[in-house]
């Protein structure tokens, strides 16, 4: 999906829109993320953390710090933390029975680390959470599955 092509229009859902605000702002003092066997501690970076985070070609690198500010979007990540000009994390905040396979292809062959959370997970806490467990995560080009 660019630019080009399509046009990106928001539509979204208040359990969406909260969810992906409470893990922004649980980023500031970290948690430890969980899918299948992989445990993982994740934070904020020191350049932070960015709501509705243009995904390009330049991924995971900001487009800026590859000459390439115009790129195209393929994507828009819900949360990204960004760490000394590389995405460190991107963040899909997974609502109802939404089809991820292509954000999941996508991220991982871009090497991106990213990970998909349910957002009523994310809402049934209820306190920030030592732990979340995500239902998907792409590491090292590859898809791991809970």
């Amino acid at each position: 999906m660019t630019r080009a092509t399509k046009k990106f229009v928001k539509k979204e859902s208040y359990t969406h829109l909260y969810a992906k605000q409470l893990l922004a702002e649980w980023l500031k003092a970290g948690f430890n993320v969980e899918c299948n066997e992989v445990k993982m501690r994740v934070k904020e970076g020191n350049q932070g953390t960015i709501l509705e985070y243009p995904i390009t070609n330049a991924y995971p690198y900001l487009p800026e710090e590859v000459g390439k500010p115009d790129d195209k979007w393929l994507a828009v990540a819900d949360v990204a933390t960004i760490h000394k000009g590389i995405v460190s994390y991107t963040f899909e905040v997974v609502n109802k029975n939404e089809d991820i396979g292509d954000k999941l292809e996508l991220y991982a062959a871009k090497n991106g680390l990213a990970f998909f959370i349910n957002a009523s997970h994310i809402l049934g806490q209820i306190k920030p959470p030592e732990t979340l467990q995500a239902i998907a995560i792409t590491r090292y080009g590859k898809i791991i599955r809970d």
